[in-house]
């Protein structure tokens, strides 16, 4: 009886080996999905990110000037440099996560293909040696395991955890993602100077007040954005930081607790 057992369990885990070798294995497939849907995203959070730091940075250098009369210089937004600085180094983070995501999609398959060879080639001897105790046995007992959890086990844990993650902080993600975009949208309008009009042939004294209100209105335009950013400096680092988190949780805390629950319960299930 247990010999017929082990003869069916060998069967069913060679047909299943055989099977994502030859055809899409559907846990292998949705992990990759996962793993994209989080890359896709932490991309876009990136590209609002660099965007927010690219005009940032273009404004900074900015300097205002009068008109033929009246001239003056200056550089109103370089007090932004440290939300700039701020920004950039989130950006790489948020960045580094997306790579992470990119890297758990394309090496699904190749894990997956991996383990369903190495349980393949465990199978025979397994049967072969039987339930005897010995180094032999060991070894093929591990080869078994190994194989059935890089083919199956785990794509299909990594792509439970993440669909859970996804349902649970879908909601936040929105949020911080249109309050990110909201931002950035703002730094692109700061990012063209604003070109003073000619005074032509008007008066002298013409030509001195509409110097002056030129001046005058484009540094308030750019007062109001650096008061805009200076307010808005720790919804940009909140936001950011947030969207790390959640980033991070769907990508690799709750497939990994969803693992390691899994492993936990087999090891008090076990004899």
């Amino acid at each position: 009886m247990r010999r017929l057992r082990r003869i069916l369990l060998a069967a069913v885990l060679g047909l299943a080996a055989l099977a994502a070798l030859m055809v899409q294995n559907p846990a292998v497939d949705g992990a990759e999905r996962a793993a994209s849907r989080i890359a896709v995203a932490a991309g876009a959070v990136y590209v609002s990110l660099r965007a927010i730091n690219a005009t940032l940075s273009v404004a900074q250098e900015i300097e205002l000037g009068g008109s033929a009369v009246v001239s003056a210089s200056a550089q109103p937004i370089k007090v932004l440099e440290p939300i700039d600085d701020t920004v950039e180094r989130v950006a790489s983070t948020v960045f580094a996560v997306s790579v992470v995501a990119a890297t758990l999609s394309v090496a699904a398959e190749p894990l997956s293909v991996l383990g369903a060879a190495i349980l393949l080639g465990a199978l025979l001897p397994w049967l072969l040696i039987g339930p005897r105790r010995g180094r032999a046995s060991h070894v093929c007992d591990r080869a078994l395991v190994g194989g059935t959890a890089l083919a199956f086990v785990l794509p299909a844990l990594f792509w439970a955890g993440a669909g859970i993650a996804d349902v649970l902080t879908e909601p936040r993600m929105v949020a911080a993602r249109a309050e990110l975009s909201d931002i950035a949208d703002r730094a692109r309008g700061i990012s063209e100077e604003r070109a003073l009009p000619e005074t032509g042939d008007s008066s002298f004294f013409d030509s001195l007040t509409n110097g002056v209100a030129d001046i005058l209105e484009t540094i308030g335009v750019y007062r109001d954005s650096v008061a805009y950013f200076l307010e808005e400096a720790d919804t940009i680092l909140s936001t950011s930081l947030t969207i790390i988190g959640l980033l991070l949780l769907e990508a690799l805390i709750l497939p990994l607790a969803v693992v390691a629950a899994a492993l936990w319960i087999l090891r008090r299930r076990a004899p």
